[in-house]
């Protein structure tokens, strides 16, 4: 599925004509469907995953920030989920913990820290952040 599809997907859920959007955040009428290769400037998808309150990811790659995606869509799930700040406040840390976990899942070095610290205690834990935070700390004295 390309990126174009993803977003008239979207649209169709939300029952939100291609038009209108287009309207809405001052595209050229017809644009999307004018987008032969079924891909979107970066700058326009992301003012678009805002205005359906979906992620860029989603829409440029399909993978989905499953919390964001589901709770913050006009779709039929936001009409059970009314907006709240705190809900907003803990969708936003379970966004920045995916976006850390993948950055932990892609690396091996941080994998190998983290099976490290397996079985360490609480004060050896604290020692090892510290070490690391001296590290920073040299690299940006540099």
């Amino acid at each position: 599925m390309t990126t174009v599809e993803r977003v008239k997907m979207v649209l169709k859920e939300q029952g939100i004509p291609v038009s209108k959007m287009e309207k809405d955040l001052g595209f050229s009428n017809g644009y999307i469907g004018q987008l032969k290769k079924g891909t979107i400037r970066d700058d326009r998808l992301m003012a678009i995953a805002d205005y359906l309150g979906v992620s860029f990811k989603f829409l440029s790659t399909g993978e989905s920030h499953l919390a964001k995606d589901l709770f913050r869509s006009r779709g039929k799930i936001a009409i059970q989920i009314p907006h709240d700040e705190k809900l907003e406040r803990e969708l936003q840390e379970i966004d920045d913990l995916y976006e850390e976990l993948q950055i932990l899942r892609d690396n091996p070095d941080t994998r190998t820290v983290l099976n490290g610290m397996k079985g360490m205690t609480p004060e050896q834990i604290q020692a090892m952040g510290a070490f690391i935070a001296s590290l920073k700390g040299n690299q940006n004295a540099d």
